[in-house]
């Protein structure tokens, strides 16, 4: 007798020239409204630190910081974005070490006298420990859910961690790059 034959499953792979299209034009503009996100926040913290105090002075500066960030990406690749990332992350990560040893150092290495000095100071007394103060009492619980969803799951959709997907050789190596993006 013969054995019955498996049923074949389908296969579930999309056709590649409109998932390449769809992720190019999502990396886009998440590139776009990140990257004026970015610029906009830029500029604001550069003009005065260099003088500047004008609306037209802060956006030359946005304009010529974002055509140096993709002078650097054209000409540097994916390589030199990926050191400048590590660059930044050593750099924001020694930064965080250090401030936070010279509060803690500042207040006799106690948490709770940080905490105390912060609603001491905040002008809102008790309040300031509350969630959801800084956003005033406009926010409902749903928005600040909302918000915490785009802090966590809103990484994801970084182009610096979308476009490791395309350049590595396999599965694999795709799924260690995007890891290690997502530790820096």
């Amino acid at each position: 007798p013969r054995k019955p034959r498996r049923p074949q499953r389908p296969l579930r792979r999309l056709r590649p020239r409109p998932v390449h299209l769809a992720a190019g034009v999502t990396t886009l503009v998440i590139s776009l409204l990140y990257l004026t996100a970015q610029l906009v926040g830029v500029g604001a913290l550069a003009a005065p630190v260099l003088g500047f105090d004008t609306a037209i002075a802060q956006r030359t500066i946005v304009a010529c910081l974002g055509l140096l960030m993709i002078l650097f990406v054209v000409l540097g690749g994916m390589r030199a974005t990926t050191l400048l990332q590590v660059v930044k992350a050593v750099l924001f990560l020694s930064t965080g070490v250090l401030l936070s040893v010279g509060v803690l150092w500042r207040f006799g290495w106690t948490p709770a006298e940080v905490v105390r000095s912060a609603v001491g100071h905040s002008g809102l007394g008790e309040a300031f420990l509350r969630p959801g103060v800084k956003y005033g009492d406009a926010t409902s619980k749903v928005d600040l859910l909302s918000l915490q969803l785009a802090f966590v799951l809103g990484a994801a959709g970084l182009p610096h961690v979308l476009m490791r997907i395309a350049t590595v050789s396999s599965g694999r190596r795709a799924r260690r790059s995007v890891q290690w993006t997502g530790l820096l």
